[in-house]
């Protein structure tokens, strides 16, 4: 299994980040933190909408419903939603499935 990252992969990161800064997902989080409760509602449409890509299945198989990806195209949505300071469970929901 090869580790290295092609340019589709780069691609896909990018656009993971540039998602992530579309939605402003550090001030959500900041907003948690400053316990604005208006935040849980912008945390359910984010992780409404990761759903929807299909990132929380990255790692399950095709055949079983999820996206087939790999663990660098996992890696590097994480590290896209962990620059943004994320606050969703993408790490522990891909590791369960």
């Amino acid at each position: 299994m090869s580790l290295a990252v092609t340019a589709e992969q780069i691609e896909f990161g990018k656009a993971v980040s540039g998602w992530a800064a579309e939605r402003d997902v550090r001030a959500v989080t900041r907003r948690l933190l400053d316990g604005d409760d208006t935040a849980d509602r912008a945390v359910q449409e984010l992780w409404q909408q990761i759903a929807s890509f299909g990132w929380t299945g990255l790692l399950v198989a095709e055949e079983q419903g999820g996206s087939g990806a790999t663990w660098v195209d996992a890696a590097l949505v994480v590290e896209a939603l962990g620059a943004a300071c994320g606050p969703l469970p993408l790490v522990s929901t891909t590791a369960v499935s």
